[in-house]
């Protein structure tokens, strides 16, 4: 079995764990992650494409409305494609999270490449619940109709809101699940993972099409730090407020950089 964490966020956004460790973790404990940095993806391509671990091109995207979906390609240039449609024309300067695209077109340029698509922590907090938009039906109606998934446990979110996210699961039809950390830290990564009946060496096509068969058996093992995570988040989205992403984005620019060595 390959144990998969299918939402992670590394240095390329607000997690504090950068690709070589990343990389070097995964090879040492013989699993693998698929990362999904907030409207971000270079340092997913990046990893894709050094190919030392089985993973796939994705993001977390932000909408609108406040929802996030964790969206996984199996092309660069899909996803590529993708973020110039869909993500970057939409992006706040000093927000790393919020973006000005409607759920209804980001989904609906999704579904136009050979994607899936799953609902991040659909009982999160505020306005990345579905309950905090339970008034608005056309809205609600919309995700469901254009997802592919639903997270059913979030290493994040607390044992009530993913017991809430299996039950709105199971009362749905035809849908697949995911399961990951949300982790923004060395620790957390492999804390929620996937287990597919794969090995280290799989070729990535095949983690794709596992994923959206739904070929995986969940193995939740809630061990994060949820304060640890909070002063985190808090901390790197503050700093990003602050100087407009351009901190992050140097950073950004010069691991890039270091990756090309």
């Amino acid at each position: 079995m390959l144990k998969v964490d299918l939402h992670y966020h590394s240095t390329f956004s607000d997690g504090r764990a950068n690709i070589i460790d990343i990389e070097e973790k995964c090879l040492s404990k013989e699993m693998s992650l698929i990362l999904t940095d907030h409207n971000e993806i270079r340092g997913s391509i990046r990893l894709f494409e050094r190919g030392r671990i089985p993973t796939l091109p994705a993001l977390e995207a932000g909408t609108r409305e406040g929802l996030e979906f964790l969206i996984y390609f199996q092309k660069v240039s899909d996803i590529e494609s993708f973020y110039k449609r869909a993500i970057e024309p939409y992006r706040k300067k000093r927000f790393m999270v919020q973006i000005n695209v409607p759920a209804e077109k980001m989904l609906t340029i999704a579904k136009e490449y050979d994607c899936f698509v799953s609902l991040a922590h659909p009982f999160g907090f505020r306005k990345k619940s579905i309950y905090f938009h339970r008034a608005n039906e056309k809205l609600l109606q919309l995700v469901y109709d254009k997802i592919d998934a639903i997270e059913t446990f979030n290493g994040n979110i607390s044992d009530q809101d993913n017991f809430k996210a299996l039950e709105y699961h199971q009362r749905s039809e035809g849908l697949a699940a995911t399961v990951g950390s949300d982790g923004h830290n060395l620790d957390s990564l492999g804390q929620v993972t996937a287990d597919f009946n794969l090995d280290l060496d799989a070729e990535n096509t095949k983690l794709f099409q596992n994923l959206r068969q739904g070929k995986f058996v969940k193995n939740t093992n809630n061990n994060i730090s949820k304060l640890n995570t909070a002063l985190n988040i808090a901390y790197s989205h503050s700093m990003f407020f602050l100087d407009d992403g351009n901190t992050l984005e140097a950073s950004i620019k010069k691991q890039l950089e270091g990756l090309k060595k």
